[in-house]
């Protein structure tokens, strides 16, 4: 019996030890395809959001921004115009330039506030990415 006990132990302890590398494989697996989705998940998201809302509104006041202002709470109106919060968390001004033409498409903000920016702290060309938006309406806005 005391020869047995140590190959017991052994083979208790190469099943666990198999059953810790296979699981530790599961998980690996797992948290890969976790770290698979992407800002565009939340980006589709929250344009979906932004478009029903704006759909709903006559002539809101829309402010345009990144997680600062997604995050922010606002009035839901201001001086008798809807106010909707158009904030996309990680956006830059790079990406709120792409999607502006598939989110304003046929609406009509009387005003569109754009705070955004703070994802571009680092980035050089962030005041050429600005200028499109300087005194224009987003494309695809009827005015």
């Amino acid at each position: 019996m005391k020869r047995a006990i140590p190959w017991m132990l052994s083979a208790i302890l190469s099943i666990a030890l198999i059953a810790y590398f296979s699981e530790f494989h599961r998980l690996q697996t797992k948290i890969g395809i976790l770290s698979q989705h992407t800002f565009h998940d939340h980006q589709d998201v929250r344009r979906a959001v932004i478009r029903a809302h704006l759909a709903d509104a006559d002539r809101p006041i829309v402010i345009v921004g990144d997680s600062i202002t997604e995050m922010a709470s606002f009035p839901n109106d201001l001086d008798g115009r809807p106010l909707i919060n158009a904030g996309i968390g990680g956006a830059t001004i790079a990406d709120y330039a792409a999607l502006a033409p598939k989110i304003f498409e046929g609406s009509k903000p009387s005003l569109i506030i754009v705070a955004i920016g703070a994802n571009d702290t680092t980035n050089p060309n962030r005041q050429q990415n600005m200028t499109p938006w300087v005194g224009q309406n987003p494309p695809g806005m009827v005015t």
